[in-house]
């Protein structure tokens, strides 16, 4: 059958030195009030507790921790197993406990009811099933559930204060009242079967803290008062000097990362610039362009049409009926008088501008053409005419390939469109006039004996200089090009922001005191940086951004490089791919440093086990332990060497070899090479 995991019966927090503060009780009332005044908290996984329930279960938690003072004043009762059940006690600070009831984890059984007996006479009916349980001693170890408490009580210390300090400034009341609340929905979301052994040994560090903990404190330094920072970088702690030294130092920043906002998509480098643009109405725009006769005449609103019409082609407002497309005898498809293509005289324009896209703020550079009437009044840019061999043209054109689509002529200069927009033809009134090299160059090609043009064909052009747009109209028609043919879409980072949070801190001296402090936080990509300050702090005296931005930079050059450098040198082969991976972990005081492609996630009771006994009173220095399925090693080590000065440095080393050929020498040889490693970096 399945398996139910562990989960919390009740949990509670009291004070034995507690009065009741109502004086008007009962005589034969008065010590159960004085049993309910030691009460300040108290929940349970049923809903209707009797008061006399609470009183027994408060009771007998305070009835061993008597019995085991009677022994040693110096020891505390910290733990009762039972069968199916721990008892945790906790005492954060003077007088005050938390005490937690904890059930294993079971598995229900069925037990085949005893049969009937044949003598009886009549009909009975058929017994149920009697279920009980086999229940898991492994399944919750006794340091995990006081480690998983003491971390309950710093939080609630960082957030509220310590129960001494709400005590003596706001009474007992609201110090019940603030338990309540945050004890409440703490307690319950409390998994134990999701919790891995690595969660309750401490915060993770980054591998490469040592290098960048200087960087961090030279930054710091540098700043006119004292003050606490650290770093997180990708959910890893990089400490300050400060922070390692506090006694904040195993909460502040997980809590502080549970603060940092999720990041925002990221903009594009398009919508960025259309954000950053000035909507101007176009009714009170007046933009020149370069190709109209008469400065300073204004471009016409475009027409307002509902979204559904929209489609990814720009929007034209053009006349289609009276619009002129100035190639003569050119695009006529099979019409034209004489049966072989004819050529247009004048050349093609070399410079187009492509029609302004929808999702550019700037005014529209499209125009409504206008009717005959209109433009029989503007005077008109005319193309030189130009001596062109139509017979050696024409010759060129018949030795094409059979099924070539081609239709300009090979001797004409082809253009090529804009990436971003297709070129339209444009009517003569909005095309440049050719620039008197590419004259040169088409006269230089005609041949001598070239019959000249008509009369009706020579025309007159002014000079093109006179012609070209101006900084400001060049500025203004370059806008929609430059947006289209800005190529992918760059993202763009948001700019930096501070965010504050107040906590609650202590000092080394009075840790049970604490009192208001602010942390300021920036966050960029997956960097942040925090700074703890007075409450009275001003935001002006912060570091400047974009001196924190240096330091992201520097941080995360830093990271890029390390990472390269261990990733060329740790190519790894076949063999090496296809073997088991071994997982270790390292801890030291309030951190843990572990590899991050080791991927330490381990729940194995063996570690629990091993480290319940190197913190016991056996001094043990190293436990090993092997499970039969899968059979993997399990290495419990108390101690990490020595360092440079020859001194000890105090920690704990856990590692899981999951290759079954190795004997226990390879298992210890692997975990000394661990160490060594970790001393030498």
């Amino acid at each position: 059958m399945s398996r139910i995991p562990p989960a919390l019966l009740y949990l509670t927090v009291f004070n034995p030195t507690l009065r009741p503060t109502n004086t008007t009780v009962a005589p034969e009332d008065e010590e159960d009030a004085e049993e309910q005044a030691h009460v300040l908290f108290y929940t349970a996984r049923e809903r209707a507790v009797s008061r006399d329930k609470i009183l027994r279960q408060v009771g007998l938690a305070k009835a061993l921790i008597n019995f085991a003072g009677m022994f040693d004043p110096l020891a505390v009762c910290d733990n009762v197993h039972s069968q199916s059940r721990r008892m945790v006690m906790l005492s954060p600070e003077p007088d005050f406990w938390i005490h937690a009831c904890v059930e294993l984890a079971k598995t229900p059984k069925q037990v085949t009811p005893k049969r009937k007996d044949p003598k009886s006479k009549g009909k009975e009916p058929a017994p149920k099933p009697d279920i009980t349980y086999d229940y898991h001693d492994g399944s919750v170890g006794d340091l995990s559930l006081r480690s998983h408490l003491l971390k309950g009580y710093e939080l609630f210390k960082l957030l509220h204060g310590s129960f001494s300090s709400i005590l003596l400034s706001l009474g007992q009341q609201a110090l019940e009242l603030q338990l309540e609340r945050f004890f409440t929905v703490w307690g319950w979301k409390w998994d134990m079967e999701e919790d891995t052994f690595s969660s309750h040994l401490g915060i993770p560090l980054h591998p490469l803290h040592r290098s960048l903990t200087p960087m961090l404190d030279e930054f710091v330094s540098r700043l006119p008062y004292n003050a606490t920072s650290f770093m997180i970088n990708n959910s890893l702690l990089i400490p300050s000097t400060a922070l390692a030294s506090s006694s904040y130092a195993a909460v502040l920043p997980g809590h502080i990362a549970t603060r940092i906002p999720p990041p925002p998509p990221p903009l594009m480098h398009s919508e960025a610039s259309s954000s950053a643009a000035t909507v101007v109405p176009l009714e009170e725009t007046e933009v020149t362009l370069p190709h109209s006769s008469e400065p300073g005449t204004k471009s016409p609103a475009k027409s307002s049409e509902p979204d559904s019409n929209k489609t990814f082609m720009p929007g034209m407002n053009i006349d289609m009926k009276h619009l002129k497309w100035s190639w003569p005898g050119y695009l006529t498809f099979g019409k034209s008088k004489s049966s072989s293509p004819s050529i247009p005289t004048t050349p093609v324009a070399t410079d187009v501008v492509s029609p302004q896209p929808q999702a550019i703020t700037k005014p529209s550079l499209s125009t409504e053409i206008k009717a005959d009437e209109d433009i029989k009044d503007t005077p008109q840019l005319v193309a030189p005419a130009v001596d062109v061999d139509t017979e050696s043209l024409q010759d060129a054109i018949s030795s094409e390939h059979p099924h070539s689509t081609r239709t300009t002529p090979p001797s004409l200069p082809s253009i090529e469109p804009s990436p971003a927009s297709i070129p339209l033809p444009l009517d003569d009134d909005l095309a440049f006039p050719a620039s008197e090299e590419q004259q040169d160059r088409e006269s230089n090609k005609s041949s001598p004996d070239q019959t000249p043009a008509s009369p009706q064909e020579e025309q007159t052009v002014d000079d093109p200089q006179d012609n070209e747009p101006s900084s400001e109209q060049q500025q203004i028609e370059t806008l929609p090009v430059e947006a289209a043919d800005s190529g992918p879409h760059i993202p763009t980072t948001p700019p930096l922001l501070y965010l504050p949070t107040t906590v609650h801190l202590a000092t080394e001296d009075a840790p049970t005191m604490t009192r208001k402090m602010k942390v300021w936080h920036v966050t960029r990509n997956a960097t942040t940086f925090a700074l703890v300050v007075d409450l009275e702090h001003s935001q002006d005296e912060l570091p400047m951004l974009s001196h924190i931005a240096t330091l992201f930079d520097d941080v995360e050059l830093t990271v890029e490089s390390e990472e390269s450098k261990t990733l060329e040198a740790s190519i790894p082969t076949l063999s090496k791919i296809l073997e088991p991976k071994d997982k270790h972990i390292i801890s030291t005081g309030h951190y843990t440093l572990s590899p991050p492609q080791n991927g330490f996630t381990s729940r194995s009771e063996h570690f629990f086990n091993g480290q319940q006994i190197l913190r016991g009173d056996l001094d043990a220095q190293e436990v090993f332990s092997r499970g039969q399925n899968p059979q993997h090693w399990y290495i419990s080590k108390k101690g990490l060497g020595s360092n440079e000065a020859g001194e000890a440095v105090e920690g704990e080393a856990y590692m899981e070899i999951a290759r079954k050929e190795s004997t226990l020498t390879d298992a210890g040889n692997a975990l000394a090479g661990v160490i060594r490693r970790f001393a030498e970096t």
